[in-house]
């Protein structure tokens, strides 16, 4: 063995093949033959450590290593420097996968930015997918391929605020807003100058201006579909209901036509349907229809295709029938109905109402002769004839008793012990002996039940004949016949006369006696 204190010792280089360094029998250092330094501690210098190639292990594993082109890599670990850390690319991976690098022209790409400082560039560009996103240019001009989103945006010029849209959505602009497209879509829109509102459109859409509101047309359309029109020659047209607090229409500054605000309407001309060009309206409504200072006959007229008069409501007459109102229908140039205050109102031809007809007096005349008349004081005239009455029409003694209800109108009643009216049966005494009435009504407390007089019936069954006596109907209950009964126990009675052979008008007047029939 060479005596290594001289050896080290010497004045001479120490060249061997390989170094080995061991304490205590535990290898701690060495050098191999192809130069390759393995050490158990630290390596120190006060000066270069200067080789082709550095590894760094544990236990056998590499954690880190130094390639011969100068790649540093990190295995396990992190690569931390109080100083610069210096190269001319970097690249960090897991398990292999890209995560970030710092390409030779100083370009960085990564997966997450995170930082609670401020990052700054001289341009950014956002891909996904390697199609650029969102760009900042070295200029400041922000693009992005999708939306801008935030809680505000504020845009401004050398310091100066020119436009910003608050956390409300709320949208100030010192310039002009443009778009090329075709709409500006928003809740509302306000245009102020000097911060007072000039124009404004709310959300429901109502238009209101501090100016004029000029073009040289306007349209309005719903679901596509045009509502209002104002043409270029200020022709007016709507789908819907004009409504305003009055209108006034003119012709070069001289007003034609005007409807004020409590709805009355005045016009310089006529108002015309294009009926054969006459001043005449087609329809009107109104609460009151007014026409003043007009002589008789000119009011309102209703006339024919050539022209006759075939209706008026109009005066009487001037002077002191001036206030007076007259209606006239005709039939051509024949006065048909004439309703007058002054003279004879008269309707030449049938008249009927389904209500009620309510007069004075009655005048009933053909040819000028008088046929019935019904006075002030109730007193009736007839001329002899045969005399027509309605089911319950009555001209004679009638009585409100007996608490009876829902009677047959013209059926012939018995009047019971209990205080009640039943129907008339001819078949059993009990029924038939007593007092006879003909009910008036569906009730008789309050129809009446006529005792004796003029009646006309609900049903006389066979066949009568003008003065046929009439009996109790063994037929059907509460009818007369002019049959008498005659089966065993009938009872015969006589109730009345016929006085007419179809309108079962009779004189009713029954019987105190009647006889059984026994068979």
């Amino acid at each position: 063995m060479p005596n290594w204190k001289k050896l080290l010792t010497s004045g001479s280089n120490i060249q061997i093949s390989e170094l080995t360094l061991q304490a205590a029998g535990v290898h701690k250092t060495s050098i191999d033959t192809s130069g390759n330094i393995a050490t158990e501690g630290y390596v120190s210098s006060s000066s270069e450590l200067s080789g082709r190639a550095l590894t760094l292990g544990t236990n056998g594993t590499t954690a880190a290593f130094i390639d011969t082109s100068g790649n540093v890599v990190s295995q396990t670990g992190y690569v931390s420097s109080s100083g610069d850390v210096a190269g001319t690319s970097l690249t960090l991976k897991v398990n292999g996968l890209h995560r970030a690098t710092i390409d030779t022209s100083g370009d960085f790409s990564c997966r997450t930015i995170s930082g609670s400082g401020v990052l700054i560039g001289n341009t950014a560009q956002f891909r996904h997918h390697g199609i650029n996103t969102f760009d900042i240019s070295n200029a400041g001009a922000i693009s992005a391929s999708s939306t801008i989103q935030g809680t505000a945006l504020t845009l401004a010029t050398n310091g100066s605020v020119r436009s910003t849209i608050d956390a409300s959505g709320n949208l100030f602009a010192a310039g002009d807003i443009s778009s090329s497209g075709g709409m500006i879509i928003g809740r509302d829109m306000t245009l102020s100058t000097n911060g007072v509102g000039a124009f404004s459109v709310i959300d429901n859409g109502v238009v209101s201006a501090s100016g004029l509101i000029q073009g040289t047309a306007f349209k309005q359309e719903n679901n596509g579909n045009l509502t209002f029109v104002v043409d270029t020659s200020g022709n007016v047209s709507s789908s819907g209901t004009l409504s305003g607090t009055a209108l006034t229409l003119a012709t070069a500054g001289t007003q034609k036509a005007a409807i004020t605000a409590d709805g009355s309407a005045s016009f310089a001309g006529g108002i015309d349907t294009f009926y054969d060009a006459t001043a005449s309206l087609g329809y009107i409504t109104a609460s009151q229809l007014i026409i003043q200072g007009t002589d008789q006959d000119a009011a309102i007229s209703l006339k024919d295709n050539d022209g006759n008069q075939i209706g008026a409501i109009a005066r009487c007459g001037s002077g002191g029938n001036a206030h007076k109102g007259r209606l006239v229908l005709r039939d051509n140039t024949d006065i048909k109905i004439e309703l007058t205050p002054i003279g004879t109102s008269y309707v030449m031809g049938a008249f009927s109402s389904s209500g009620a007809m309510t007069a004075n007096s009655f005048h009933q005349s053909s040819n000028g002769t008088t046929i019935a008349s019904i006075s002030n004081q109730g007193v009736i005239n007839a001329k002899m004839g045969l005399i027509t009455h309605t089911i319950g029409a009555n001209t004679g003694d009638v009585v409100y008793f007996g608490g009876t209800t829902s009677m047959t109108t013209g059926k012939i009643y018995h009047y019971k012990s209990d205080g009640t009216w039943e129907l008339a049966d001819c078949n059993a005494a009990a029924n038939s002996d007593g007092l006879l009435a003909v009910a008036l009504g569906a009730a008789s407390d309050t129809n009446g039940m006529l005792l004796r007089g003029m009646a006309t019936l609900h049903t006389i069954d066979g066949t009568e004949a003008v003065g046929d006596v009439l009996y109790l109907s063994e037929d059907t209950t509460g009818n007369a016949n002019s049959v008498a009964p005659a089966g065993n126990g009938d009872i015969v009675r006589v109730i009345g006369y016929c006085l007419h052979a179809t309108d079962q008008t009779v004189w009713f007047n029954p019987d105190s006696t009647f006889v059984e029939v026994t068979a």
